[in-house]
């Protein structure tokens, strides 16, 4: 009986029936377990993209941001260059006394102060490259009653730049 060869041969097949089930079980599990480590190196490359994303975009707002603040920095300049290039509103001619520089230069500070950094700009703009009180007076005085007709600035606030 030991040497029967239908024996040997339902047990060889018997063999094999088990061997292909247990490989298709194990070629599933390693499939398995190959898609779940790609999942997770697909969601590790999103999220490290997103972060680098994140990182540009705040390093690009930082960038505009700062160019901003050199934009306000260089309108505030001029526009205090401006009636110091004026005298102050003065005569040419006329020296200007520290009194009046420290009232001019409050008064262009109060102005400043109540401007946005798109009208500073443009005001800013308005004021480059004149250098006369004639010139420079009536655009100050201008802003000046802009600014007290939005609300933004009171009558008392300004005394120089609104005369």
């Amino acid at each position: 009986m030991a040497g029967d060869d239908r024996i040997k041969k339902f047990r060889k097949e018997e063999r094999a029936s088990k061997d292909k089930k247990r490989n298709e079980r194990e070629a599933a599990e390693k499939k398995a377990l190959e898609d779940k480590k790609k999942a997770a190196e697909e969601q590790e490359r999103l999220s490290k993209e997103a972060e680098e994303a994140a990182k540009a975009e705040r390093a690009e707002g930082k960038k505009a941001k700062e160019a901003a603040k050199n934009a306000v920095k260089k309108n505030k300049r001029t526009l205090k260059t401006s009636l110091k290039d004026a005298n102050y509103l003065l005569p040419t001619g006329q020296e200007a006394p520290a009194k009046r520089i420290d009232e001019v230069l409050n008064d262009v500070d109060a102005v400043i102060a109540k401007l946005e950094p798109e009208e500073m700009a443009i005001l800013a703009s308005k004021l480059n490259g004149l250098k006369v009180a004639d010139a420079v007076g009536p655009i100050w005085k201008e802003e000046v009653e802009r600014l007290t007709g939005a609300g933004k600035l009171k009558e008392g606030d300004v005394k120089v730049l609104s005369a």
